[in-house]
């Protein structure tokens, strides 16, 4: 009988320690030895579950895609219609200490000269301004369509840079400023 596949549990171990490296150590000093050092394993293995370093930066972008979706599905859940978009909003806006922003802005950083990398990160935040724009649709279904997805380009590029911003310090009454701003842009629709 074979063995099962230890896939499901290693390549989420993997890819949270790459993440836990990019945060410490920047992409360049995310070696793939450095890699496995921090998840546990051999360098042989990561290269087992993900493949080469490409292989791996892809694979976690996918992975906090997931993440982003995941959390972002579950946003609305038991709130109201009428509150639903206000909600997500908001909980775009609050920091989550969970939430990867340097990861993704060391993401962002590496990728200056790797094509296949901002494809990677551009799809991400295409998703996500696509959920965003779904859920201004259902808050405003008689709003152009053209000014619906302007505004949620512009929620993402807000959300984008205030996480940022809020992880290099910024005064935490930012985000009060951001809502502020955000809720402009959505009543732009009304």
């Amino acid at each position: 009988m074979p063995r099962p596949s230890l896939a499901d549990v290693r390549r989420p171990q993997i890819l949270e320690a790459y993440a836990r490296c990019l945060v410490s150590y920047g992409w360049e000093g995310s070696t793939l030895d450095r890699i496995a050092e921090e998840a546990g394993v051999t360098r042989a293995l990561v290269r087992h579950y993900l493949g080469n370093r490409d292989e791996v930066d892809r694979a976690l972008v996918e992975h906090l895609r997931a993440r982003y979706v995941d959390w972002f599905q579950g946003l609305g859940r038991g709130v109201p219609p009428s509150r639903r978009l206000s909600a997500i909003v908001d909980a775009l806006l609050t920091t989550d200490p969970e939430e990867p922003t340097q990861v993704v802005d060391a993401l962002f950083a590496a990728s200056k000269d790797r094509p296949e990398l901002q494809d990677a990160l551009r799809a991400m935040y295409r998703e996500l301004e696509q959920l965003v724009e779904t859920e201004l649709a259902a808050a405003h279904p008689g709003a152009d369509p053209g000014r619906r997805r302007t505004v949620a380009y512009g929620l993402v590029c807000l959300v984008g840079m205030h996480r940022s911003l809020d992880a290099i310090g910024f005064p935490s009454e930012r985000a009060i400023q951001a809502k502020a701003c955000a809720d402009r842009l959505v009543a732009d629709l009304a």
